[in-house]
């Protein structure tokens, strides 16, 4: 919309570059239990949407709880870039989860897991783009979730990628809408002040060109 030259077009491409997307897209998984986020296959299956969410075009990063993981694994582990994996266990992941809570009791964990362990977040930065491949990168995500994960977990897509994409489709409908019906209106209105559908009709080429 804003031309290449505008300061606001040049700041958005600048922070797009740097950081990895403008846009967010976030998908909340709900075990349906407390701490269900600890059971390796939820994890799994966490991981999994992850690499499904960087394979889509427009998104340039995730983040999840699946990473804390990761990168707590490794480090009990010297730092073996070969044990950058998930838990193997439940056990393990709650010690895992313990001791970060208790290095860091207000860290950024609990952006990404609900306090009882229930639900997690996997967000995805994502490009500033149209309407149109905001609406599709959503729908494809709502389809991963209804045909690859576990029928054990329920999900829910959102973010402000989602949220301006359904804004601009909800402004572009409600114009194709009112002018279509202002137009229609207008048409009948001169057709029985001229009773003449033909001159109606030329009337209405005039008023519809504006």
């Amino acid at each position: 919309i804003f031309k290449e030259s505008s300061r606001i077009r040049r700041d958005t491409d600048v922070i797009q570059r740097r950081l990895a997307g403008s846009g967010t897209l976030e998908v909340t998984i709900d075990t349906g239990v407390a701490d269900g986020v600890k059971d390796p296959e939820v994890l799994r299956a966490l991981d999994r949407l992850e690499r499904f969410l960087e394979s889509q075009p427009h998104v340039r990063s995730t983040q999840s709880i699946v990473d804390y993981f990761k990168d707590l694994r490794r480090a009990f582990h010297g730092n073996d870039q070969r044990e950058y994996s998930l838990p193997r266990s439940r056990e393990e992941a709650a010690q895992y989860l313990l001791l970060y809570e208790l290095d860091a009791p207000e860290g950024d964990l609990r952006n990404y897991i609900a306090f009882d362990g229930r639900k997690a977040r996997v967000s995805a930065r994502v490009d500033l783009t149209t309407s149109n491949d905001a609406v599709a990168l959503a729908r494809e995500v709502e389809r991963y979730i209804a045909e690859e994960l576990p029928d054990t977990l329920r999900a829910s897509v959102t973010g402000l990628t989602v949220v301006y994409a359904n804004l601009e489709e909800y402004i572009r409908e409600s114009l194709v809408r009112g002018f279509g019906s202002a137009l229609v209106s207008i048409f009948v209105v001169f057709c029985f002040q001229m009773r003449s559908i033909k001159l109606g009709a030329v009337v209405m080429f005039a008023n519809t060109m504006p």
